[in-house]
């Protein structure tokens, strides 16, 4: 997880994440509500609503603007993240929920601090297609495919 990630411009001036070596994006999710406990902002949290990005290595999410917390974007490698769980309740919207370790210096599985809660909101729309490309591609990246 890396707060505030390397973000371009696309031709329509929407922020995207800026692609590492060798990493792909195979789907966009706009209309996503991300909440994230535990991270050091202003306010203790993020709650925002934008747009998910879904690639063979990661989960980027960019919010639709910045707000008091100062983050504007939320990185989180597939690798990193445990515990998660599709939650399709009977009232509410599909969600994505699990913890994410720090990609940050003592952060990582073996590193010193402790994950983050996260939950990803699917305000609009489905969660068939990304879950299916976002399971296969997470248990690649845990296995260090």
């Amino acid at each position: 997880m890396s707060a505030n990630p390397a973000l371009v411009r696309a031709l329509l001036g929407e922020l995207c994440p800026a692609p590492f070596p060798n990493e792909v994006f195979v789907l966009r999710r706009d209309r996503v509500q991300c909440e994230l406990h535990g991270v050091q902002t202003r306010v203790k949290g993020w709650q925002v609503r934008g747009t998910l990005y879904l690639s063979n290595i990661r989960l980027v999410f960019v919010a639709l603007s910045t707000d008091e917390s100062g983050l504007l974007a939320f990185d989180f490698p597939l690798c990193y993240i445990r515990n998660d769980k599709l939650n399709q309740p009977i009232f509410g919207c599909n969600n994505l929920s699990g913890q994410v370790w720090p990609a940050v210096e003592h952060g990582g599985p073996a590193g010193e601090l402790p994950p983050h809660d996260f939950k990803i909101y699917f305000k609009e729309g489905g969660i068939g297609t990304f879950y299916h490309l976002y399971y296969t591609l997470a248990e690649r990246a845990k296995k260090g495919v």
